[in-house]
């Protein structure tokens, strides 16, 4: 038989057990919740391909499981190759640098760029060359805009019939960098950012590789095209 003093030793022994069960179960959440902060959100990884792709009617196939770092910005997406029943998506973030390539596939119509009249080769498109008209993507080739942004002005490589569907083989690469042109050339090494002047001796569009001159030290150094007038070397 428990006398008084053996049950207050007692409950005090279970209340402290649990106080540290408690603890420890907050502990452990917290550990949980900044390792689940630390990865990028498959969500975020999800909206930016729908961006990229500029259209509802596709299915977007984000592995719940994909771990990359959390980016510091809203990552951004690129269509890097079509097909007749969908494309290949490179999302990809500045800070921390990575990038991973996701598949989408087309419910069968998109909203898609149509010439309203002829162009010839060399002209750069204006807002009238084009409208957007409901196709079944299973009649198209392996490339197509579902968009005008980044068209007007863009110019044609060969002339192209009235009805045409646009296609990225229609259109030059937008250039970004020119040869002679004066360049930000950055560096990044373990979370530590360098800037300098150099001279770009090719001229690229956006992630295209192109040669260009560091100005303080002379070398001649090998970099991608990340914006007008910026290009990035590989560490």
């Amino acid at each position: 038989m428990l006398h008084a003093p053996d049950i207050l030793f007692t409950a005090g022994i279970m209340r402290w057990n649990h106080l540290l069960l408690v603890g420890l179960l907050s502990v452990l959440g917290g550990f949980a919740s900044a390792a689940h902060a630390q990865w990028e959100d498959p969500e975020r990884l999800r909206t930016a391909a729908a961006r990229a792709m500029g259209a509802d009617s596709v299915q977007i196939a984000v592995d719940p499981n994909t771990r990359v770092p959390r980016c510091t910005q809203a990552p951004e997406a690129r269509v890097r190759a079509r097909s007749r029943t969908g494309a290949s998506i490179e999302i990809h973030c500045e800070a921390p640098a990575w990038r991973i390539y996701v598949p989408a596939r087309s419910n069968g119509e998109a909203l898609v760029a149509v010439l309203t009249r002829p162009v010839a080769a060399g002209s750069s498109l204006q807002a009238s060359d084009f409208s957007l008209q409901q196709r079944s993507t299973a009649t198209l080739g392996y490339g197509w805009f579902e968009n005008r942004d980044g068209l007007v002005g863009r110019r044609v490589r060969r002339a192209l019939p009235v009805g045409k569907v646009l296609s990225p083989n229609d259109l030059e690469q937008e250039r970004m960098v020119s040869t002679g042109d004066t360049v930000t050339i950055l560096s990044r090494n373990h979370g530590i950012e360098v800037r300098m002047k150099g001279q770009a001796l090719s001229h690229g569009a956006r992630h295209e590789q192109i040669r260009v001159r560091n100005n303080q030290s002379g070398r001649t150094v090998e970099a991608t095209v990340i914006a007008a007038g910026t290009v990035e070397v590989a560490r």
